[in-house]
């Protein structure tokens, strides 16, 4: 919680959403209640010490993160529909063979070439779901907001730091927090409304 604002995560966590996911900004709350605990606030320089820390630990760590997580979920999109593209390939070249064969009235590896060209197909539409499922281009895209996201709030951290405005610094933190939170919630429910299923029947 930011005490001096009285601004909680809390009350920015899922704030558009309700229902069962209730629980996560119920146990966010819990905190609030050490608020009387909660020591005075620091001093500017000492203030601008953990604000250091917080530019190393947490905004330099995940800028890192985040620009390792746009090159992994590219490279997985790109060999899904690499995949993809082969079961495409064959199929278009498995029904060319089936057609000439079938026009000359041959039919000595009719079968073989049948179930080829189902497996093929059968390939392609896995890849095209679990592409879909994964969604591994729309990650690539969000990581690279976040990278960018965080590269530009370090870089103003970092300067307002230098100058000695604590407070800048401290607003940046902020709205970088907002937008975290943001994109957690972003995150949780996309994969809710992805979520992979086996058939069973």
């Amino acid at each position: 919680c930011d005490w001096s604002s009285d601004v909680c995560s809390s009350d920015l966590y899922f704030a558009r959403q309700e229902g069962e996911l209730d629980w996560i900004r119920n146990a966010m709350r819990a905190a609030r209640f050490q608020r009387e605990t909660e020591p005075a606030p620091a001093q500017s320089d000492r203030l601008g010490a953990l604000l250091e820390t917080v530019l190393g630990e947490w905004i330099d760590d995940e800028s890192a993160y985040f620009a390792r997580a746009v090159r992994i979920e590219r490279g997985l999109a790109t060999r899904v529909k690499w995949g993809s593209n082969a079961c495409l390939v064959v199929t278009a070249l498995v029904a060319s063979v089936l057609a000439v064969e079938i026009a000359r009235n041959s039919y000595a590896g009719h079968g073989g070439l049948v179930a080829l060209l189902t497996l093929a197909l059968a390939g392609a539409g896995l890849f095209t779901g679990y592409a879909q499922k994964r969604a591994h281009d729309e990650h690539a895209r969000r990581y690279r907001r976040m990278y960018a996201l965080y590269r530009i709030a370090g870089e103003r951290v970092d300067s307002h730091l230098r100058d000695g405005n604590v407070a800048a610094a401290r607003d940046v933190l902020v709205q970088l927090g907002r937008e975290a939170l943001a994109e957690t919630c972003d995150w949780l429910l996309l994969h809710r409304e992805r979520q992979i299923e086996v058939p069973t029947a």
